[in-house]
């Protein structure tokens, strides 16, 4: 049963082979037929295109013509000259608009006979058309008519002109590219016109012929008719610009089918000769090769079905039989490959990716409340979970609550102040283990709580959201699906969860950084501007003031009842005011015996006593004052150092993993990748450097800051330094229209700098010039200065958008740039500048800018020579 099978199949490839050779001898015989029509077709466009150019021409001067009859007193010769420059014309005619001629000139040979009886050229002319009139006989002509217009723009006759067209046809034929004797030409009456008798054959009717030529031709385009003699004919035709005329090219149907049947013969022959090749290698391949073939795709469709290891049994010593054994060789070692690497490197971009983007977005974001609602839904929508939420480990109560949710169970959970105690399901458990914990069938997990409006859930997942060692709250996941929950899922929660957590960690640090800088301003504006009132408020507890009475010193905690009796008028009583920046903060009150009126030498010493007092009170309230802004400075300090170092951290660990991972997807370690994946890797990979540099940008400021930020200077070959730069700046302006040159003399001298910070700078200037052009150079320039000797001037030239001169000294602050709108069209944070600054200034030098708007901007910094330094 097999092998008949087998013969059949192999007889059907014999037929298909042979089916394919007879179509390849049909095409054969239709591009012949094509080539012959396309030679045809040639020569017709050729004398068709001449025959129009030379209507055209005609009719063309035969407008100028009128044109010139109007303006000529001797409109005769006027017509004798267009007659001369035209051969086919050999009689013009001038008709008033009654039909009067008015002159005519015509070839001395050629007879002429004016009939003026009908004008049916008028209502066309007078249209403002060009009347082209039907073929004639005797001799053969046509007739072309204009309007002749005056000078006030009224019609004021007809020109008409009588051409040869024997003449015209002629022209027409010497421009054919072949030669075929066979072309007519057909006016609009459906009137043949032969060049050689120049006779007219009335014709219309198509010769119509059921032979198999004929109705090949017929396919190719070719009209089979009898042709002027007779003959049978194969024609095509060819429309003229000349509406309704036509030019006909025939060739002899003999003539057509003539090398069509030589061909036939021949490929009949090879076909035979084919066929039995074809036979031949039907029957060999049958035994050689189908039936090994079979056996192959037997061992294939095994392995398909799960058994890997196979027995071949083909006898043939050939290449079969080293395929054979190669397949096995193959299946053997195949059997412990079942994830191919395609499929493991498009799972790990995909994850990539998706991680990339969630965790960029993450650290962006500083709102917790958006960071929650973001990663919720953002969770959602890319792994299309049954639901999904955040708990945060609430601090005074120890319970986790619900602080965002996946869709409306989420907005009704999160309405009424959904809650989990510590260590209560699966939620719970994970908080107090601080591990992954993950259920593929949650019916058989013991401490797992079904929530009423969650009743669908199958699988769960729920991640620890840590920082450090500290549990900060958990990310649960829940799926409608059995075993939903795979390594590639656990993975991807946990990088997410990381993110959510550096993020809520950076939030509250910022919130408590935030909250320092407001009691910063706070106990400011109480130093400076706030009124003792509000700080004898503030100080219930303390005395308000102190009595002295024979030798001793007692605290007045309510003294208002000791001024009462000092504000009464008395002789021996007196009070002064304690006046600061004109309020008053208190009083001094003396009180002697005896009714003796106050001289104004006690008047003025009791005065400057009280003015004493103001101003000692006044220092130890601001002393005291100063030791509380300190102690909140530091804190504040603190609460930087904290976020810095933590954001320096987190960001940097999952930005490492991400760059490497990522340029080795670009470098094709893994297997090559597709174009579209290896530009989305290259994103991925160009991204996280950029946020590295931002990174590192912080943490030098925040080094510079706090003194802990040193150079290491050294002697420094400024060439080597500039062609450092030169290289590493080629990815910045790789894909912008920006050229880098240098303007860098021969025989400088050596700088004393850190070699690295220098080149820090040069980058930094570079890459700003680069931000801000985007067409035209950015110039490296370094001379020996003459402003400050012993120094070198390194300059950044760049013709970009320039920079106010207003603007000039803020754009080294931190966080500054020359136009704050600018930053979300051209990126940056404001640091690098700053950065210069302070770098270059560490060096003992000195970092300036001159700009103009629209035409760009120079940035020149010194840094020592070595000689200078010593």
């Amino acid at each position: 049963m097999l092998s008949r099978q087998l013969v059949k199949r192999v007889e059907i490839l014999g037929a298909i082979t042979m089916v394919g050779f007879g179509l390849l001898i049909a095409l054969s015989l239709w591009n012949t037929l094509q080539g012959i029509q396309f030679q045809l077709n040639k020569n017709g466009t050729t004398v068709t295109n001449s025959f129009d150019q030379s209507m055209a021409i005609l009719k063309n001067d035969l407008k100028a013509t009128s044109d010139a009859v109007v303006r000529s007193d001797h409109p005769d010769e006027v017509m004798r000259q267009a007659m001369a420059r035209q051969l086919p014309i050999f009689e013009l005619l001038l008709v008033d608009p009654n039909g009067n001629l008015l002159a005519q000139v015509h070839q001395p040979s050629v007879p002429t006979t004016v009939n003026l009886t009908e004008q049916p050229w008028l209502p066309i002319v007078k249209a403002g058309q060009i009347y082209v009139g039907q073929a004639q006989f005797e001799p053969p002509k046509i007739d072309l008519a204009v309007a002749i217009i005056d000078r006030s723009g009224q019609f004021a006759g007809t020109l008409l002109a009588r051409l040869n067209l024997a003449v015209l046809w002629h022209t027409a034929l010497s421009h054919k590219k072949s030669d075929v004797d066979h072309l007519y030409i057909m006016d609009k009456s459906n009137q043949l016109l032969n060049y050689s008798a120049m006779q007219f054959i009335k014709t219309g009717v198509k010769y119509q012929n059921s032979s198999w030529s004929a109705q090949l031709l017929a396919m190719v385009g070719f009209d089979i008719q009898a042709g002027v003699n007779g003959q049978m004919m194969a024609s095509l035709s060819q429309p003229s610009d000349e509406e309704g005329w036509f030019v006909v090219v025939e060739q002899p149907l003999s003539e057509v089918l003539s090398p069509l049947i030589w061909r036939i013969i021949i490929f009949l022959l090879v076909f035979l000769a084919v066929g039995w090749l074809v036979y031949d290698m039907m029957r060999f391949t049958q035994q050689r090769v189908i039936e090994p073939l079979h056996i192959l795709r037997q061992a294939v469709d095994r392995m398909a079905t799960g058994e890997l290891s196979q027995e071949i049994n083909i006898q043939y010593h050939d290449e079969l039989g080293e395929l054979a054994e190669s397949f096995v060789t193959m299946a053997t070692e195949f059997s412990g490959l079942i994830d191919t690497l395609e499929v493991r490197i498009q799972e790990r971009i995909k994850h990539l990716e998706k991680g990339a983007e969630i965790s960029r977005r993450l650290t962006s974001i500083l709102d917790i409340d958006e960071l929650f609602q973001y990663a919720i839904n953002r969770i959602q929508s890319e792994f299309k979970f049954y639901y999904a939420h955040i708990y945060l480990l609430e601090k005074d109560t120890g319970d986790l609550v619900m602080v965002e949710g996946s869709g409306e169970v989420g907005k009704q959970l999160k309405a009424r102040g959904h809650r989990l105690q510590f260590g209560q399901g699966i939620v719970g458990t994970v908080a107090t283990t601080k591990e992954i914990f993950f259920s593929n069938d949650v019916a058989e997990t013991p401490n797992f709580f079904r929530n009423p409006l969650l009743p669908d859930t199958q699988s769960e997942l729920a991640v620890p959201l840590r920082k450090g060692d500290r549990v900060l709250g958990v990310l649960d996941v829940q799926s409608e699906e059995y075993g939903r929950f795979g390594a590639e899922d656990i993975s991807m929660m946990q990088l997410i969860a990381d993110q959510i957590a550096v993020a809520v960690e950076n939030a509250r640090l910022l919130t408590e950084m935030q909250a320092v800088l407001k009691e910063v301003q706070r106990l400011n504006q109480r130093l400076t501007r706030e009124s003792w009132q509000t700080v004898t408020q503030d100080q219930n507890a303390l005395p308000l003031g102190y009595r002295f009475v024979n030798g001793s010193v007692m605290p007045l905690y309510d003294s208002r009842a000791t001024l009462d009796e000092l504000d009464t008028e008395s002789a021996n009583a007196l009070t002064m005011p304690l006046v600061l920046r004109g309020e008053v903060i208190g009083k001094v009150g003396l009180k002697r015996n005896g009714g003796l009126n106050w001289a104004r030498e006690e008047l003025a010493v009791v005065e400057a006593v009280a003015n004493q007092v103001t101003m000692a009170l006044e220092n130890v309230r601001l002393s005291t004052e100063q030791e509380k802004t300190i102690v909140k400075l530091q804190e504040l300090d603190r609460a930087k150092s904290e976020f810095l170092t933590s954001m320096s951290h987190e960001l940097r660990t999952p930005l490492n993993a991400i760059l490497g991972f990522s340029e080795l997807l670009v470098e094709g370690i893994d297997g090559d990748l597709p174009e579209m994946a290896l530009n989305d890797a290259q994103l991925i990979f160009n991204s996280g450097q950029h946020l590295l540099t931002l990174v590192n940008d912080i943490l030098d400021i925040s080094k510079i800051e706090a003194g802990m930020l040193e150079i290491v200077p050294e002697p420094a070959d400024v060439y080597e330094v500039i062609e450092d730069v030169v290289s590493g700046s080629q990815a910045l302006i790789k894909d912008k229209t920006v050229e880098l040159k240098l303007d860098v003399p021969e025989g400088l001298p050596e700088v004393y700098a850190d070699k690295i910070r220098l080149k820090q700078i040069l980058i930094n200037l570079v890459g700003n010039g680069v931000k801000f052009t985007k067409q035209g150079n950015v110039t490296i320039q370094v001379q020996v200065s003459e402003a400050e000797p012993g120094k070198m001037r390194f300059g950044v030239i760049d013709t970009g958008i320039g920079i106010p001169e207003d603007k000039l000294e803020a754009i080294f602050e931190r966080f500054k740039q020359a136009d704050m709108s600018k930053t979300r069209e051209y990126g940056g944070t404001g640091l690098g500048l700053s950065i210069c600054k302070q770098l270059t200034e560490m060096h003992g030098g000195r970092i300036w800018v001159e700009s103009v708007v629209d035409v760009g901007s120079t940035f020149f910094f010194t840094i020592p020579l070595v000689d200078s330094s010593t």
